[in-house]
């Protein structure tokens, strides 16, 4: 991530980036099996096009919102209801994974599931009472679906 948002000039001293060198494939599974996928971030639409982009995975998504100052950011659960309506889906269905307490106080909010993802044991601390579930990396996502 860290050399990501390098590349599109962003500076971003003193910040470490979650490392996943499995997301594309896991996102691409998830797609398979019929999941509609949204980003909700709190960074401006062409730093996350240029990431998701960068990554491989902006064509992964069927939705992302940020802040544009039009839509309420996180943790308003306006994207959640939104997104329920655009992807025709029950908020029953709908699961938000993060790593951060502002992710968690999101899914929260819109009455919905969180999965935190954390490796340090610190991290797993903060974000375990405000999860349903905590995992160390996307991939363990589907042991939580089946």
């Amino acid at each position: 991530w860290k050399k990501v948002m390098q590349e599109i000039h962003y500076d971003l001293p003193n910040t470490s980036f979650f490392s996943c060198p499995d997301l594309v494939q896991v996102l691409t599974d998830l797609k398979s099996k019929g999941i509609k996928l949204a980003v909700v971030t709190t960074d401006n639409m062409q730093i996350t096009r240029k990431c998701l982009e960068k990554l491989g995975i902006l064509d992964l998504f069927d939705r992302i919102y940020t802040d544009d100052g039009e839509v309420p950011t996180k943790p308003d659960p306006f994207c959640v209801h939104h997104f329920c309506e655009f992807a025709r889906v029950e908020k029953d269905r709908v699961v938000m994974v993060g790593d951060t307490m502002t992710d968690m106080r999101f899914a929260k909010t819109a009455g919905i599931p969180a999965i935190g993802i954390a490796k340090s044991e610190l991290n797993k601390q903060v974000l375990a009472p405000h999860a349903h579930a905590v995992i160390p990396y996307p991939s363990h996502i589907f042991e939580l679906l089946n």
